[in-house]
C-alpha cells in the first residue's frame, strides 16, 4: 500500500536534477514491489532490533533506510531485500521520498498509542523518528498550517493492503493535531466508520473486511488549524454486490448483522426468517448459520449506538432496518412464463404485498412496473410486457437502487452532522483524504470493480506523468544530460477505456 501527498503547492527541495530523477526512480519501483506484500514476519528472526521507547510510546528504532531514496545503490534486489529486512523488524512503514509505503503486518502493534502520537506532533526533522503514518498526518497538518493551502492525500493499494485502517489512523491523528470547535466532532467522525464499514464493506476472496466503495472524507480546518467540520463523498458504490456475489463471497455486512442482532418481534415485524431463506444471500456457499454469533450480535449492537452517536432517532433506525428487509424481499420475487404467451407473472402475491407496504408502493403499481415497460411514441403510450429473464433483471435493478439511495441517505445524515456551525467562518482550509478500494481481478469483475480498475489505471498514470515524463522534459529543456528512465507507460490502457468514441466504452454506457 502506498500513501501518496498533494499538496496544491508542491515545495521544491535544493537537489540536483540527477537526484530528483533517481528518487522518482526509486518511488516507481517501491509501488511495483509493494504489491502483493504483507505475509507474516518471519519466526525465529534474529535480527530484531530493540525499540524506543518514550513514556509508554513504543517504536522502531531509525536506521539507514527509513527513506530508500537515500540509499546510494537502487536496484530491484536492494530495494526488494531492505523492505523484506524492515519487514521482518515489524518495520512496516518506510518512506520513498514523498511516498509512505506500508505493508500490512496483520496483527496488532504497538506503535498506534497516544503517547506514540504525540511523539509525531510538529516534528521538525523527519529522520528523527521512523517512518510512521502518524508523521506523514503531521507534515500534511504543518504544510495546511504553514502554507495555507489545501492538502490532499491518496490511499491506494490492492485489497487487504490495509488502505481503510491507514485512513483511520490518519484522521485519528489529524483530530489530535487540531482542536475542535464542536464538541463531540471527533467522537462523530470515529464514529461514523462503524456505519460506513457495515453498509459498503463485504468479504471476497481476498479481504474479510474489503471496502466496496471508494470514499473521500474531507477535514475543514480554520486558517489557524483548528477543525471545523468534515464531509464524507462516496463513489462507486458496489451495487452488484446487492443482488449477486462470486462463489466464496458475502454480501455487504450489514445483513448479516442485522440478521444476528434483531429481536424476535423484530424478525415479525419485518417479515424476516434467517438468512438462508432470502435469495440475495444463501448463493454464496456459506453455511449462514453460523454467522448467527454472539460476535455479529455486538456488531450490530455497536452499530445501533453509532446510529445514535452521529444523530439519527429511533425512527431514522426503523426506516433503515425497513428498506433493508424491504432489499431482501425484493430478491424473493418470484415470475413464471404466463400459460398463454411469453410474459412474466409474478407467483409469490404475498411477497410482493410485503413489499409495496413496505416501500409504501400500491401492489398494483409495483407489480405493473416489475413485468411491463411503458415508451411513449409520438405522444402515444405502449405498454409492452416483459419475459422472466427481463423482469428478474428489474427487480434486481430495483433492489440494487434502493440499497444505493439508502447508503446515500446515510452518508447525507452524517455528513449533516459533521458540517461546520453557522457561525465558523467562511474562510477555511481543506485536507481531503480519498481511500479507494482496491485493484482485483475476480473471475466475474462487476462493472464497479471495472470502474475501480480504471481509477488505479489512472492513478499510476497520473504519478508517470507527473513524476518521470515532466522532469525528463525539465532535463532536456536545460540540456542536462540525462539517463532516460525506463517505465511501464500505461497511457494505452487508460485511453483505450476514456476515448469518447471508443466502442468498449459505447457497449457499457448501453449495458447500463
Amino acid at each position: 500500500m502506498v500513501i501518496h501527498v498533494f499538496p496544491q503547492s508542491t515545495r521544491h527541495l535544493s537537489i540536483s536534477k540527477e537526484d530528483k530523477l533517481g528518487e522518482a526512480q526509486t518511488l516507481l519501483q517501491g509501488m511495483q514491489l509493494t504489491k502483493g506484500e504483507g505475509g507474516s514476519p518471519a519466526q525465529g528472526d534474529q535480527t530484531v532490533r530493540r525499540n524506543i521507547t518514550f513514556d509508554k510510546a513504543i517504536l522502531p528504532l531509525t536506521s539507514p533506510t527509513d527513506d530508500l531514496a537515500s540509499l546510494p545503490d537502487l536496484t530491484e534486489d536492494i530495494l526488494l531485500k531492505e523492505m523484506h529486512k524492515r519487514y521482518k523488524r515489524q518495520q512496516i512503514y518506510t518512506y520513498i521520498g514523498e511516498i509512505l509505503v506500508a505493508i500490512n503486518p496483520f496483527k496488532e502493534l504497538q506503535i498506534y498509542s497516544i503517547p506514540a502520537s504525540m511523539l509525531y506532533k510538529n516534528v521538525v526533522a523527519r529522520n528523527s523518528l521512523p517512518p510512521h503514518i502518524y508523521g506523514t498526518a503531521d507534515a500534511i497538518y504543518h504544510s495546511l498550517v504553514m502554507e495555507k493551502l489545501p492538502q490532499c492525500c491518496v490511499i491506494s493499494g490492492e485489497s487487504g493492503a490495509g488502505k481503510t485502517e491507514s485512513a483511520k489512523y490518519m484522521v485519528n491523528q489529524f483530530l489530535r493535531l487540531a482542536d475542535c470547535e464542536e464538541g463531540g466532532l471527533n467522537l462523530k467522525i470515529e464514529q461514523a466508520n462503524p456505519l460506513l464499514e457495515a453498509f459498503g464493506n463485504a468479504q471476497t476472496t481476498m479481504n474479510n473486511n474489503s471496502s466496496r466503495f471508494a470514499k473521500y472524507l474531507e477535514l475543514i480546518f480554520s486558517r489557524e488549524g483548528r477543525v471545523l467540520g468534515a464531509g464524507i463523498s462516496h463513489y462507486l458504490l458496489e451495487k452488484s454486490r446487492v443482488v449477486y456475489q462470486n462463489p466464496g463471497e458475502r454480501n455487504f455486512h450489514i445483513f448479516y448483522l442485522m440478521f444476528a442482532g434483531l429481536s424476535p418481534d423484530e424478525y415479525n415485524l419485518y417479515g424476516l426468517q434467517g438468512p438462508q431463506y432470502h435469495r440475495y444471500l444463501n448463493r454464496s456457499g456459506f453455511d449462514l448459520r453460523t454467522m448467527m454469533t454472539q460476535t455479529a450480535k455486538d456488531k450490530m449492537d455497536k452499530f445501533r449506538q453509532s446510529l445514535q452517536t452521529v444523530g439519527f432517532n429511533k425512527d431514522d433506525e426503523d426506516n433503515l432496518l425497513t428498506c433493508l428487509s424491504a432489499v431482501l424481499h425484493i430478491g424473493d420475487i418470484q415470475f413464471i412464463t404466463s400459460a398463454n404467451n411469453d410474459v412474466a407473472q409474478i407467483i409469490n402475491m404475498e411477497v410482493l404485498n410485503k413489499v409495496s407496504e413496505m416501500i409504501q408502493v400500491p401492489s398494483e403499481e409495483l407489480d405493473s412496473a416489475l413485468t411491463s415497460e411503458i415508451t411513449v411514441t409520438r405522444g402515444e403510450a405502449i405498454r409492452r410486457q416483459r419475459d422472466v429473464y427481463h423482469a428478474g433483471d428489474c427487480r434486481d435493478a430495483l433492489a440494487k437502487a434502493l440499497y444505493a439511495r439508502l447508503f446515500g441517505w446515510v452518508v447525507n445524515g452524517i455528513n449533516h452532522l459533521l458540517q461546520p456551525l453557522e457561525d465558523s467562518p467562511e474562510d477555511t482550509l481543506e485536507v481531503g483524504v480519498l481511500d479507494i478500494f482496491g485493484f482485483e481481478d475476480f473471475s466475474r469483475n462487476s462493472f464497479e470493480q471495472l470502474c475501480i480498475n480504471l481509477a488505479n489505471e489512472q492513478l499510476q498514470n497520473f504519478f508517470n506523468k507527473h513524476v518521470f515524463q515532466q522532469e525528463q522534459e525539465a532535463y532536456q529543456t536545460e540540456g542536462v544530460t540525462m539517463e532516460l528512465v525506463r517505465f511501464v507507460d500505461n497511457k494505452p490502457t487508460v485511453d483505450l477505456f476514456l476515448q469518447v468514441r471508443n466502442l468498449l466504452v459505447h457497449h457499457i454506457k448501453v449495458g447500463l
